[in-house]
């Protein structure tokens, strides 16, 4: 990018010292910036409008106004002195930019003040599900012995919890969900067929979960081996988390498997 913008002013200002901001093509550069050389990477509406904002703001002929503020919110007080120095040269303005902060502000590019530390936060709910994920429970502990998952001193101990937990699940599930009945009058209705819809993807999901629960409760109680499925199953609700493919509607990436069940609960009253 630079280099098209130095051929493109270096060309008009052949054999001068200054060059006139009304003689730049300012329409031109916006262009070739904001559409070809930016704008056909992008393919979100809004982040496109949020570079022609940027393109729209710094290249203007108002740029070469001594003062004129590089950083355009109130509300960031702290950088209400980043402003174009009256400076000539090319060393006085390198000295200026390796005296700037080293850490920029988010508003320098237009965000709010605080982007930093929400990004921060959500950070730190990643690194708290990544965390849960290396508590892994074994590969020796899958197996439980002849006397099952009861043996309070055995290797086993997380699968006791386990199994207390996976019933107190149960509990708070129906045992099942009914369909709507398809009829000729309803189905013409299309809150009728949305809800249907709805009705029929939870019914299916609830049986999904509750085949999970009876397979890991066979885990805990011995009755049967593991395999690579039941296994990724315990290990999920052990560690309080969501299994994927339970994931059938957006929720909160930092959930836990005990709050998405409550909400699957309420989904399904």
């Amino acid at each position: 990018m630079l280099n098209c913008i130095d051929e493109w002013i270096d060309s008009m200002g052949a054999n001068r010292e200054a060059i006139d901001p009304d003689k730049i093509p300012w329409d031109a550069l916006r262009t070739l910036v904001g559409q070809t050389i930016f704008g056909g990477k992008i393919d979100n509406e809004f982040d496109q409008k949020i570079l022609m904002s940027l393109v729209s703001y710094f290249f203007r002929k108002e740029t070469f106004d001594v003062d004129y503020p590089l950083v355009n919110s109130p509300g960031d007080d702290s950088h209400s002195g980043l402003v174009i120095p009256d400076y000539k040269s090319y060393k006085d303005f390198y000295n200026w930019v390796k005296q700037l902060p080293g850490i920029e502000s988010p508003a320098w590019s237009g965000l709010p003040p605080n982007v930093e530390k929400i990004n921060r936060m959500r950070q730190a709910d990643a690194l708290v599900v990544d965390t849960k994920v290396l508590q892994g429970t074994g590969d020796e502990d899958m197996d439980v012995n002849d006397k099952g998952a009861k043996d309070d001193d055995g290797a086993a101990q997380w699968l006791v919890s386990l199994e207390k937990k996976i019933h107190i699940y149960l509990e708070r599930l129906p045992e099942e969900l009914k369909t709507l009945v398809r009829e000729p009058a309803l189905v013409k209705i299309p809150m009728f067929r949305f809800l249907e819809r709805e009705v029929s993807i939870l019914s299916s999901l609830l049986k999904t979960v509750k085949k999970d629960f009876a397979l890991a409760l066979d885990i805990c109680t011995g009755e049967a081996k593991s395999n690579q499925y039941t296994k990724a199953i315990a290990e999920s609700l052990h560690q309080d988390v969501v299994p994927k493919h339970w994931k059938k509607y957006i929720v909160p990436d930092t959930w836990t498997a005990s709050e998405w069940l409550n909400d699957f609960r309420k989904r399904l009253d």
